[in-house]
């Protein structure tokens, strides 16, 4: 966060990260017990830093290799066939 390509966004990325380990830390007791290995950062070229985000859930980064792929899957498709 020291860089100075990130420092005009620290606040905000360091902001993300904390709700990135709170959302998958486990509570035990009094402490919390949080796996690194549980939150991935993907970085995607030609994206600016201010429109980093956090994502609950799963993301698929795929091309479509066929017409019929879906594009995207939201709650009420929930199942895979």
């Amino acid at each position: 966060m020291a860089s100075k390509l990130v420092a005009e966004y620290k606040e905000y990325l360091a902001d993300i990260a904390v709700k990135a380990m709170l959302t998958v830390a486990e509570k035990t007791g009094k402490t919390y017990k949080v796996d690194v290995d549980d939150v991935k950062v993907e970085k995607k070229t030609g994206e600016s830093l201010g429109d980093t985000s956090l994502i609950n859930g799963v993301v698929l980064d795929k091309e479509v290799t066929h017409s019929g792929m879906p594009k995207r899957i939201g709650k009420s498709q929930n199942r895979i066939a």
